[in-house]
């Protein structure tokens, strides 16, 4: 699974657990959606009917409700945002997930896929990974649900933009062994404005300084504005040309900013090309804009030696994503605390 989404089951105390992110405990009460699917979409109700021959009138047995489950988000997810090794920013959310058992009968906790949805369209699915039920079942504490019981799990979710999250948790209802799945969604970050959303407005790079000639070794500062009605996420400056490298600005969603990125072109940069310089600036929603400034030609004041090589490319680009994005990480079960934190939340709020 490439990095940048995690997954994590709610099922110890609520005590911040050992990650480099904050875990904001703000989780409201009462809120329920309930979504129930069982293979064709529907529960299904069984009702044996008997015939009494011997009084020749119909008589209706007691009806058999199978089990069905059902999940839903506890208040609304808690965002922030963190950083992956690379230094890209990531979008963050603690989830805080319901579950519910009616009809008779127990289940058990199967498998769940997690699904990801970023940029302006939200229908367009651009990531996905299956959890094991080991994980599945970590996350509720528990490895079976039973008739008329709710459980609390959680997970640690994120990804390199604020974007929707769709999970299908899978079960099983004894005694069959077919699954079954429930669905819950939610939406991590900012939600995406109705209309049309303007890309981020960046000004034309410059060079701080003005030579004549460049040589490597010597410093490029360059200088740039940027901004967005819906807030930065990034701004990401690619270096081309006589040498390639790049460094990443996490933005924090905020309007504007103004920044000056300096670069020591290396000693082993290519002589006779320019140094390319290309900004770029992303917005919460992936719309990117992006500009470029150049110098002359790189000159040497001592011829180069044989051993001379191009830097290598930063390992920060992907061929398969844009080269300011952050991959996708795994979902990871929170800690069991958080579970209890948040049940305490609930008590404390309620009327």
């Amino acid at each position: 699974m490439p990095p940048g989404h995690f997954v994590r089951a709610n099922n110890v105390p609520l005590t911040p657990v050992a990650w480099s992110h904050s875990f904001a405990r703000l989780f409201s009460v009462g809120i329920f959606v309930r979504v129930q699917k069982v293979l064709t979409g529907a529960l299904l109700w069984v009702a044996p009917v008997m015939l009494s021959i011997a009084c020749g009138d119909d008589a209706e047995s007691p009806k058999y409700h199978p089990i069905g489950v059902s999940v839903s988000v506890i208040g609304t997810p808690t965002f922030s945002i963190g950083q992956a090794s690379s230094g890209y920013p990531l979008a963050e959310c603690i989830v805080a997930l319901s579950g519910q058992a009616a009809g008779i009968g127990t289940a058990t906790w199967q498998d769940a896929t997690f699904y990801w949805y970023s940029g302006l369209d939200r229908t367009k699915l651009q990531d996905s990974v299956v959890v094991s039920a080991a994980d599945v079942q970590a996350s509720w504490n528990n490895v079976t649900i039973s008739s008329s019981e709710s459980e609390q799990g959680g997970w640690h979710v994120s990804d390199g933009l604020p974007f929707d999250m769709e999970i299908a948790l899978r079960y099983t209802a004894s005694p069959s062994t077919a699954l079954q799945s429930t669905r819950t969604r939610f939406t991590c970050g900012p939600a995406v404005p109705q209309g049309t959303v303007a890309p981020p407005m960046l000004s034309q790079p410059a060079l701080a300084q003005q030579r004549v000639r460049w040589e490597p070794s010597d410093t490029l500062d360059v200088e740039f504005q940027a901004s967005s009605t819906t807030g930065l996420w990034l701004t990401y400056a690619d270096f081309s040309g006589a040498f390639s490298s790049g460094a990443v600005f996490g933005e924090s969603l905020q309007s504007a900013t103004q920044r000056v990125v300096s670069m020591q072109i290396p000693a082993a940069a290519a002589l006779g090309r320019p140094a390319v310089t290309t900004i770029f600036a992303v917005d919460a929603f992936g719309q990117e804009v992006q500009q470029s400034v150049q110098t002359s030609p790189l000159v040497g004041i001592s011829p180069p030696t044989t051993s001379a090589s191009i830097a290598s490319p930063t390992t920060l680009f992907r061929s398969d994503r844009a080269p300011w994005r952050a991959a996708p990480s795994r979902p990871r079960p929170l800690h069991a605390a958080l579970r209890e934190s948040i049940s305490e939340d609930k008590k404390r709020l309620r009327p």
